[in-house]
């Protein structure tokens, strides 16, 4: 038998592992192929051609969006993550039949011909961690192996045919996403998927043999001795080990993931791990095992991506929307410059990436709970004085904007003497010798609330470096300087920031919170070169302070030369940025969620960029970390929330916080009645626009906004003409049928059912034409009473209810076997049914109020007087006093009679209709409107927001 091909899948750093585990492979099967991926950019320092296998890159692979894959993982992520797309890899591209994987510390001692054979009778070869139970108190546990998985997917033999096919398919779906090393969400990488397989898959083999993967995990249990020149347990010699976990600069403890056996507990292993590590170094660890892993790093930057950053990708842009090539950073709309944005509150300055590891930690949300207002002053301190933000894996970029105001209010306890200080009413330009004076009267070190006077800005151009009204009061007084940088304003102006950050802070012993704006609007090596010196002082225990970080030589031009390869400043006008998210109840058979699936797809039309955040389903499933899980993530700088106002606060607390900072919201919000609820006037501070879908909903907002309130109509596409099906829904084929639908959770006495009924039994007595309706009530059973109630009032009337959940082809097909509308509501916000019935040029009767205006008057359809009534009680959201319509009966039977006998006003009424509402509400109408809205939004004065 040939013997069966090897894989293993290294970064550049266990290059020697994988070395001695293709050499001991290939030592026992002489003629075995073995294939390695490679995950990791390819190093100029290393021969790969010398190796003994096949190598293959892990971007070679074929993985959709594969930057943006490999940036959401971290190092062990990312390797166990292309696991399954290697294996198909191996499959489609180089023909193999079956392999065997091997993690690359594993080392073989024996042929795995029986092992090879399984795979002749089974599609799949797993091995448990454990095979018998654990009865101590040490690590790992049995509980341990419930979260990490029950197989350890360090070895895994597999079929590569129609039979595994679709689980490999499936787990590289689950892969592409959920590839987590996250214990909270009991996922333990590519591993705890596996345990699935047995379920999934006929033919699984769990292979028990106690010489195959020995590894830590199973030590207690099985007995390794040296015999006769061969590693056995019992009277088996050792197929393979597994080194997870090894320490080559202290062998002694086995492994850095448990604490139940050591080489003095178990002296027999010494010569087994002593033999392996020298193995290791004789292929050069030592070398290797410093190479950087180039996916751990911002582009040719020496900056080290934090997972924090990689962790809001996942919730920000798991698709690559906005940064398919996040590890870039010379675009202008950069994730780089993005994380690194100095975020604006009241209370001081945070960055991005120091609000996602508040909003990673609970520890940290539970200790500054108001972390963008009152507890910002003591969360700065932690990451910054307390050097908490250099311990949690940031760099000093991704903190170095950080500042807080601090106040009495912040926190801050009684104010320094220079905050009781009055604000100079003076403007820097024209201060003459005022200058010397100000900076002689203020503490720079401390100056408290003159910091937010001084670091106003005053340079009035959209991008580059940001100079301050401190910055024009230290060129005047300074000759020195002015002579260096005659013109800050223009052509020197990069220099003299520059000078300013890197020596002048030093030179005047300017506070952090001085230099802060500047340093902010510097390229982002800048802002790496003044925070590395910082992180310097904090390793050592000490507070650093901007003025101790910089050198002399004030004047020297050459000390701000632009660093060679410096990434943009931060801005968001790049193309990626120019998009849409929309957030909504996509799934949900509602009014809200038509109009959300109709926004999707009038910018699809316009060809903007757009992706839905879908709020459906149940939130226990997906709301993880205070978080909902949103596949496609909130990648653009504008969002559209397709959520009424009394839902607004809930799913905005549901998002990530770090995503909505500086973005753009707008409530797209529908409303019934012309006063707007008082109880809901908060919900506009939240949004930085409203749009109303109709004249009548605008109105209503505007009276209580505190925000723009925008007339957008939506986007309602026109139902498919279908023939009519009328023994399908139980209708007599000679029998003129007015169609009433309604959702029972959007309040009954709004809808007004029973107008209905009784016009159609008084319309019976004034036409000799048969009469009927269809009556359509969706989630009838959440509200049997009233289904009993409506059925009472028809009696004999031939009237036709549907209570059965309906899909748009089922409403699509009633809308078309029916002969008009009728709408008796006693207020509407918009009224979608008219408008679909409209574009089937039918006849729509409906109360001539609300939002429905718009659209319907004498010459469009038969609109119903009324007259206004107040509510004589709650209902549901109304309140008791609010006003409403009353549809006047009398006319509504009138309005109803003519749209059954007049076949020729019926014509010229449906034409002048349809072509009213596919002006209003068509896809391609709809498409230049929101493009056009989008436009204005991001291309306002200031600029999109980041």
């Amino acid at each position: 038998m040939s013997p069966t091909a090897a894989c293993t899948i290294v970064s550049n750093n266990y290059l020697a592992f994988a070395r001695v585990f293709a050499d001991s492979y290939r030592e026992h099967h002489p003629d075995a192929q073995v294939f390695v991926c490679l995950v990791d950019r390819p190093d100029p320092s290393v021969s790969y051609a010398r190796f003994p296998w096949t190598m293959v890159l892990a971007e070679e692979l074929g993985i959709p969006g594969f930057a943006n894959f490999a940036f959401r993982y971290d190092l062990l992520e990312l390797n166990t993550a292309v696991k399954p797309y290697f294996l198909a890899y191996l499959r489609d591209r180089l023909g193999l039949d079956r392999v065997m994987y091997f993690d690359p510390d594993i080392w073989v001692h024996d042929r795995l011909d029986e092992l090879a054979a399984v795979l002749d009778r089974a599609a799949i070869v797993l091995t448990p961690h454990i095979t018998r139970p654990l009865e101590d108190a040490r690590h790992p546990s049995e509980l341990t192996f419930l979260k990490a998985g029950i197989f350890n997917l360090g070895f895994l033999g597999l079929r590569l045919d129609e039979s595994t096919a679709p689980l490999l398919d499936w787990w590289q779906a689950r892969l592409y996403d959920l590839c987590l090393a996250d214990e909270a969400q009991s996922l333990f990488v590519d591993q705890r998927w596996m345990d699935f397989a047995p379920a999934f898959l006929d033919g699984v083999h769990v292979e028990r043999a106690p010489v195959y993967n020995v590894a830590y995990w199973n030590l207690a249990h099985r007995l390794p001795r040296r015999c006769e020149g061969h590693w056995r347990i019992g009277d088996r010699r050792v197929g393979f080990f597994h080194f997870s976990g090894i320490d080559l600069s202290d062998l002694s403890v086995v492994s850095r993931h448990q604490d139940r056996i050591s080489l003095a507990s178990r002296p027999e292993l010494e010569d087994l791990f002593e033999h392996y590590g020298s193995l290791l170094l004789a292929a050069g660890q030592q070398n290797y095992g410093r190479l950087p892993y180039r996916y751990g790093y911002f582009g040719d930057l020496e900056l080290p991506v934090p997972i924090v950053a990689r962790r809001l990708l996942r919730k920000v842009d798991p698709r690559g929307r906005r940064w398919p090539e996040p590890f870039a950073h010379r675009t202008p709309d950069s994730y780089l410059s993005w994380l690194s944005e100095a975020l604006e509150f009241p209370n001081g300055t945070l960055t991005r990436a120091v609000l996602a590891l508040w909003e990673m930690r609970p520890d940290l949300i539970r200790h500054f709970p108001a972390v963008c207002d009152g507890d910002l002053p003591r969360y700065a301190h932690w990451l910054i004085e307390d050097g908490e933000g250099a311990r949690n894996g940031l760099h000093p970029v991704f903190w170095s904007a950080v500042s807080a105001r601090r106040t009495a209010a912040a926190g801050g306890g009684s104010p320094p003497a220079a905050d009781s200080r009055p604000v100079p009413p003076l403007d820097v330009q024209v201060l003459g010798n005022a200058p010397h004076e100000i900076l002689a009267a203020i503490d720079l070190r401390r100056p408290g609330a003159m910091a937010a006077w001084l670091n106003e800005p005053v340079s009035d151009v959209e991008h580059g470096p940001r100079l301050t009204r401190l910055a024009l009061l230290v060129h005047a007084v300074r000759a020195d300087v002015a002579r260096a940088f005659p013109e800050p304003l223009g052509a020197d102006r990069e220099a003299y920031a520059r000078w300013l950050v890197h020596f002048g802070a030093n030179e005047l012993g300017l506070a952090f919170a001085l230099v802060a704006p500047v340093l902010a609007s510097l390229p982002l090596r800048e802002q790496a070169k003044f925070a590395g010196r910082r992180l310097g002082v904090l390793g050592q225990g000490r507070v650093a302070r901007a003025g101790t970080a910089a050198g002399s030589n004030s004047g020297e031009r050459a000390a701000a030369a632009p660093a060679a390869g410096a990434p943009a400043p931060a801005t968001s006008s790049g193309n990626g940025a120019r998009g849409l998210n929309i957030a909504g109840y996509f799934e949900m058979d509602t009014g809200v969620g038509q109009v959300a699936r109709g926004t999707l797809l009038a910018l699809q039309q316009a060809g903007w960029p757009s992706v839905p955040i879908t709020l459906d389903g149940a939130r226990g499933s997906r709301v993880v970390g205070g978080a909902l899980g949103l596949r496609n993530g909130l990648p653009f700088p504008v969002t559209l929330f397709h959520v009424n106002a009394d839902e607004s606060v809930r799913v905005l607390a549901d998002l990530p916080r770090t995503a909505l900072a500086r973005m753009l919201k707008i409530g797209y919000w529908f409303w019934e009645l012309s006063h707007f609820p008082l109880q809901f006037a908060d919900r506009f501070r939240y949004f930085d626009e409203v749009w109303a879908p109709s004249r009548f909903c605008a109105e209503s907002f505007r009276v209580l906004s505190s925000v723009p309130v925008r007339h957008v109509p939506p986007c309602v596409p026109a139902p498919r003409r279908l023939p009519p099906d009328r023994p399908r829904w139980g209708l007599e084929e000679d029998r003129f049928y007015f169609f009433f639908c309604f959702d029972v959770l959007s309040v009954p006495e709004r809808k007004n059912p029973e107008a209905a009924i009784a016009a159609l039994r008084r319309l019976m007595s004034v036409t000799a034409r048969p009469v009927g309706l269809v009556l359509k009530l969706t989630r009838a059973d959440q509200h049997p009473d009233l289904l009993a109630h409506l059925r009472k009032l028809g009696g004999r009337l031939p009237v036709v209810f549907h209570c059965e959940p309906a899909s748009r082809a089922d409403m699509d097909s009633l809308l078309a076997s029916c002969d008009a509308c009728l709408s008796l509501h006693r207020s509407e916000g918009l009224g979608l049914l008219p408008i679909e019935t409209m574009y089937l040029g039918k006849p729509v009767v409906a109360t001539a109020y609300g939002g429905i205006t718009d659209f319907l008057d004498a010459t469009t359809g038969y609109p119903v007087a009324y007259r206004l009534r107040q509510l004589e009680a709650d209902f549901g959201p109304y309140p008791r006093g609010a006003i409403w319509a009353e549809p006047d009966l009398d006319d509504a039977v009138e309005q109803m009679r003519r749209a059954v006998e007049c076949s020729d006003e019926n014509a010229e009424r449906g034409t002048a209709g349809r072509r009213r509402v596919e002006g209003l509400y068509g896809v391609e109408q709809a498409a230049q409107r929101f493009a056009a809205e989008l436009e204005r939004l991001l291309d306002r004065p200031g600029g999109p927001p980041a």
